[in-house]
This record gives structure tokens, C-alpha cells and sequence, in this order.
């Protein structure tokens, strides 16, 4: 009795893609091929082919204003000075639509600031691209900006690949024509800084104010609505910036601002304020952070006025207002704010986050935001090994109990009154530096809540070439 072939479904291989050069001026086509053996009943293989072609004359050749959140944006057409690729095209039998990873990747020798999108010129072979971001010129784009790491692609980094999604046509073969827009390339005049305002988390924090000090004077912008990035600077030489947004502490960052160069500054960081707040009286009082590791007293006749409100907001390394000179580490600190300045110095007794030993010097610093430094409010040495570390506090402010680098990095002993010095001595070779390390909890189950995602990540770094000072910024 002869017998009949089982239906039977096979797994679809792997794409290929190939990246050729358009014989168009600036252009760039991928071309992505993707076979799947499907047989089913004596059916033959299906052939299903996608074409994407990047920087073809369309909406957006010379550039656009794309709206991006609440904020319009002049970008320009980049697609000669990035690849677009794709991988992993794959029907979605479940929506019946088509699946495709998207990613760019600068090929060009200079950085290429975000905004970047990319904008659908054309589409033939489906019903369109679905869950766009946005529409320009009645064409549909896609924000890239989210996964710009640091605000801008260095020559030859990529975004994280997308997914998309395309709408399927019986017997169609999609095609689509992108076009990539970016910020243009600043002239060779012109100086400029880029960063994003994050919350403590490192999520994008939007509504944050950015005033700036420059050569040119003072001038004051919001970061962008989405990404909470914003570009900064007014020409070459010295500048200074506050962050700050209601509801949370201001953060300052500096920077000498190069011609011609986008310089990356570290995200700023900034702190939510603490809601409670302690009335205080003549008689005095105290307040505390939620563990206890931070106290601050005062006595009775410290304050003149009959009732003054205190608030204690605890800070982390990455939290700090500014950074500190090169050759000190934070031990611990906190923003203490009062409506009265005390008429006798507060006692604060904490406990640090890491371990001292007895007798180890040690320096209570305060950020003053007028002079753009760390000044020294008192030199104390640890009573005792793991034990808590007293200082004073003699008005409102960012505090930091701070340790010293040992030699040969340690930095110029502090003065009481003076801004804190860095290391003075010269950085080694960094071309042997390497690093690793863990993240735990490595994986968390999805939550709204920022804590229950967020992890504690170790990271060691090694320097074969020599020792390298507390604070260093590696990017």
C-alpha cells in the first residue's frame, strides 16, 4: 500500500546580508536576502526577498525638521556617512506581518550627533512600515536617538539593532527606501558640548533647565522633551553648566571646549529631594537619612530663629553635585538644606561607605557653587577601624567626607579654606588598561518600580603601566 509524505515544517535558516555601494552619489543599498524552506505537501521552497536601499534623492535628501516630542529639529541627510544593516527578516505567522532587525553604524571619521532617525521614503511590496514614531512630510520615521549611546556615534559604532515591523501583501516582496537624518557636521570654528540629564537610575530625565557659562555670557535651555539630551556651548574656551529641574538637586559639570569638536560630557545625574523635613527650634534637634548612617545634631542655641526647616538628602558617588579632584574618594555625603543659617556649627556623624582605619586622614569638603570647587571644611583623622566618622557643618549645602589617594598618587594635603587639590602627578600609559566584572543581580523579573530592576554592577580595572588616580573618567 503506498504510502503518503507527512505534513512537515522545516526551521528557516539563518539571513544573509549583503552591503554594496550605490552607484548614487553618497548612497548606500543593502540588500538583505532571505531564504526559507517551507515544505508542505509536496510544496516547493518559498523565496522571499527584502530590499532596503539608504540615502536614495527623496523627502529628505538635502535635510528635514522633524519633529521629535515637543521640540523641532533641523537635521540633515547623513545616509553617505552610515551603513544601514539587517538581519533576521522572519514572517510573523501570528499578526501576519514581517519582522526585520534594523541598526546603523557610522562609517564616516567624524562623530555623528544625534537626534538621528530614519525616514521612510518609499515603500512598495507591503502595506507600509507599522509602529513608526512619527511622521515628516507625511512619511514615517523612526527615532534613533534612544539608542545613540552617549548622545553621538563615534566612527564606526552602531545603535543596538530595532525591530521592525512591516505590514505583508500576498505575494509582495517589501522594499523600502530610507533615508538617515542626523545633526550636521559644526563647522570648524565651532565648539560644542552634548549631554543627556539622567535620574539617579541613569534613566532620561526630562524638564531639566540647563543655565551655561560661557565666553559668550549666560544663557539658559531645556534639555529635549524625550530624550533629555541636549547640545551645549557657545565657542572655544571655558565653560560651566547647572542642571537642575524641580524637585531635584542641581548637578554642574565643566569643560574647555575645543574647534570643531562635539565634546561628550558625563551625564549629569540628579538626585530627587528628600520629601520629609524636621522643624527645628532653638532648643535644638536633630535629623536623620532612613538607615541612620547619616545624623546631623544641633545643639540648643544654634539657631536663633524660632522655627527653621531642615531637610537631609542622602547622595551616592554618581550622585555628587561635581566631581571630585583627581586623587579623592567620596567615603560618604549628603545635601543639607536649612531655612536659617545656624549661628553654631551642626554636628554630622556618619557611616562611611567604606571601610577606614583608625587614625586615617580624612577631610569634610563642601561644594561651593559660586567658585566651581570643593572647599575644605575640616581635617579629621577616624577614631576607630569600621567605626562612624563625625565632622561640622556649619551652613546649607553638598557635603563629602573624602579620603586621599596613598602615595606616589596621593594629592596636596587639604587646607581648611581652600578648594581641594588634585593628584599632580602625570597619568600613565593607558593603553594596557583593562577591565572586568559582575552585575547582581544578574537578571530581574520586569517591574515598574525602578529598584526592583536596578542591579549593583562591580568593575575592576587593571593598568599594567602604572597606577591611575581616584576619579578618573574613562568614557
Amino acid at each position: 500500500m503506498p504510502t503518503h509524505p507527512q505534513s512537515k515544517r522545516s526551521e528557516l535558516p539563518a539571513p544573509v546580508a549583503a552591503i554594496v555601494r550605490s552607484p548614487h552619489s553618497g548612497a548606500v543599498t543593502a540588500l538583505l536576502w532571505f531564504v526559507g524552506a517551507l515544505a508542505r505537501r509536496w510544496r516547493l521552497a518559498t523565496l522571499l526577498r527584502v530590499l532596503c536601499i539608504a540615502g536614495v534623492t527623496g523627502v529628505a535628501s538635502e535635510g528635514a525638521t522633524v519633529n521629535l516630542g515637543s521640540v523641532q529639529v533641523e537635521l540633515q541627510d547623513v545616509s553617505s556617512e552610515v551603513q544601514v544593516s539587517f538581519q533576521g527578516m522572519r514572517l510573523n505567522r501570528a499578526l501576519d506581518v514581517w519582522n526585520v532587525e534594523m541598526a546603523v553604524t557610522n562609517i564616516s571619521s567624524r562623530r555623528i550627533a544625534a537626534p538621528l532617525v530614519a525616514v521612510v521614503d518609499v515603500a512598495a511590496g507591503t502595506t507600509g512600515l507599522l509602529q513608526g514614531d512619527g511622521q515628516v512630510e507625511g512619511k514615517t520615521y523612526l527615532d534613533l536617538t534612544p539608542r545613540v549611546a552617549g548622545g553621538s556615534l563615534a566612527p564606526g559604532q552602531g545603535t543596538p539593532p530595532r525591530t521592525l515591523t512591516l505590514g505583508r501583501i500576498a505575494g509582495g516582496t517589501p522594499k523600502l527606501t530610507l533615508l538617515v537624518l542626523g545633526r550636521p557636521p559644526p563647522p570648524a570654528d565651532l565648539a560644542l558640548a552634548l549631554t543627556r540629564s539622567l535620574d539617579p537610575f541613569g534613566q532620561p530625565l526630562p524638564g531639566v533647565t540647563v543655565t551655561e557659562q560661557g565666553p559668550a555670557g549666560t544663557a539658559s535651555q531645556e534639555v529635549e522633551r524625550l530624550s533629555a539630551i541636549v547640545t551645549l556651548g557657545q565657542g572655544p574656551g571655558p565653560h560651566s553648566w547647572r542642571f537642575e529641574a524641580p524637585g531635584y538637586l542641581p548637578v554642574w559639570r565643566q569643560a574647555d571646549l575645543v574647534p570643531g569638536v562635539v565634546t561628550t560630557l558625563p551625564h549629569p545625574r540628579l538626585t530627587p529631594r528628600a520629601t520629609g523635613t524636621a522643624a527645628l527650634t532653638p532648643l535644638g534637634g536633630s535629623l536623620s537619612n532612613a538607615s541612620g548612617s547619616i545624623l546631623i545634631t544641633l545643639a540648643p542655641a544654634s539657631l536663633s530663629q524660632a522655627s527653621t526647616a531642615a531637610t537631609l538628602t542622602p547622595l551616592t558617588g554618581q550622585t555628587l553635585p561635581a566631581f571630585l579632584p583627581g586623587g579623592w574618594s567620596p567615603l560618604q555625603a549628603f545635601w543639607f538644606e536649612i531655612s536659617n543659617r545656624p549661628v553654631a556649627p551642626a554636628v554630622v556623624s556618619v557611616i562611611p561607605w567604606g571601610p577606614v582605619v583608625r587614625g586615617e586622614p580624612l577631610a569634610w569638603v563642601r561644594w561651593d557653587a559660586t567658585g566651581q570647587a570643593w572647599r575644605v571644611v575640616q581635617q579629621i583623622f577616624a577614631e576607630e577601624s569600621g567605626g562612624r566618622v563625625s565632622g561640622a557643618v556649619t551652613e546649607a549645602g553638598a557635603y563629602a567626607l573624602v579620603a586621599a589617594d596613598p602615595a606616589p598618587m596621593s594629592p596636596p594635603p587639604p587646607v581648611v579654606g581652600a578648594a581641594l587639590e588634585p593628584s599632580n602627578l602625570p597619568l600613565s600609559i593607558l593603553g594596557t588598561l583593562t577591565g572586568g566584572g559582575s552585575v547582581s543581580p544578574a537578571s530581574s523579573p520586569a517591574s515598574r518600580v525602578p529598584e526592583a530592576v536596578t542591579a549593583i554592577a562591580h568593575l575592576t580595572l587593571t593598568n599594567e603601566s602604572g597606577s591611575l588616580p581616584s576619579g578618573f573618567v574613562l568614557r
